[in-house]
């Protein structure tokens, strides 16, 4: 028996757990992004134990030079794979049914403009690449363009949008199952 058993509390945690890892929509921004990245890093002590994801992007056309590898924890992204799908669901090259999307679009949210900061919007990116939603970027042969193949990905809503309800009703069994 645990301490939480001891006092009663371990049905309360398992619910507490379960309701933080179920799924709510989340509208594409900064923060989310930035939250779900930190959420799902590996951390100093995790190093060299347990299963891994990693994510690279290729700046060249932007930078001149590779990103560094990004190490993701297996579990936490596992954990995490609608809310990255979702938030890449919001871009305007998925919603447009580009089946190529120049990195640059990445910026554009089927509505507006949602991150002004390159560093975010390679963080969407890159959970992305280790969630499997994208392809990493390939260079182009005019050799300044790089797109990654957003076929598959699904189109979401903001929950901030006013056709969300009505969206997020039909839609829903998608994302809760």
């Amino acid at each position: 028996m645990g301490i939480f058993d001891d006092l009663g509390l371990a049905d309360e945690l398992k619910a507490i757990t379960e309701e933080e890892i179920k799924f709510k929509p989340q509208e594409l921004n900064e923060a989310n992004v930035q939250a779900i990245f930190n959420r799902c890093l590996e951390t100093e002590a995790e190093r060299g134990h347990g299963k891994k994801n990693y994510a690279q992007i290729l700046q060249k056309g932007l930078s001149g030079k590779d990103s560094a590898l990004i190490v993701f924890d297996a579990q936490r992204r596992s954990e995490n794979l609608k809310n990255i799908s979702y938030l890449l669901g919001q871009l305007k090259g998925v919603h447009n049914r580009d089946r190529l999307m120049p990195l640059e679009y990445g910026i554009l949210a089927y509505q507006e403009k949602w991150t002004a900061y390159v560093e975010v919007l390679f963080k969407l990116y890159e959970l992305g690449m280790a969630n499997g939603d994208i392809t990493p970027f390939t260079l182009q042969d005019d050799g300044k363009t790089l797109l990654t193949d957003i076929s598959h990905l699904a189109p979401t809503l903001s929950p901030k949008d006013p056709a969300f309800p009505a969206w997020w009703e039909e839609h829903k069994a998608e994302w809760e199952a």
